[in-house]
């Protein structure tokens, strides 16, 4: 893997908090992976506010990226395997029981009481 600047990737959102970051991203995908700062992703520490919100969108993973001296922005980037490895919760034990959590409240087809 390679430095995240030597990717092919789409900017999503510029120049942005990472507040405005996280909420882009809950806003608008459906398949969302909580992660703690520090997050090893596309060969990268993610930086920002815990948990950080990071998407699948098919092959596709949608993050948000903090570059020094430059800001905050959100990113669609193809990864296969960095898809597979946020849905199965490896490397990620801090927050699998979060993300469980939530999978069983929108899934669930029983009525929450």
């Amino acid at each position: 893997m390679s430095c995240i600047d030597e990717m092919d990737y789409e900017i999503l959102l510029p120049s942005s908090s990472i507040k405005e970051c996280a909420d882009y991203i809950k806003r608008n995908f459906k398949e969302i992976y909580y992660v703690r700062q520090g997050y090893m992703i596309f060969n990268t520490y993610l930086i920002g506010l815990n948990p950080i919100p990071v998407a699948v969108e098919g092959d596709d993973v949608i993050m948000p990226y903090v570059k020094p001296c430059y800001g905050s922005f959100v990113l669609r980037i193809k990864g296969k395997e960095e898809v597979e490895r946020l849905r199965s919760g490896k490397d990620n034990p801090y927050y699998t029981e979060v993300n469980n959590l939530k999978k069983q409240c929108i899934y669930s087809p029983q009525p929450i009481a």
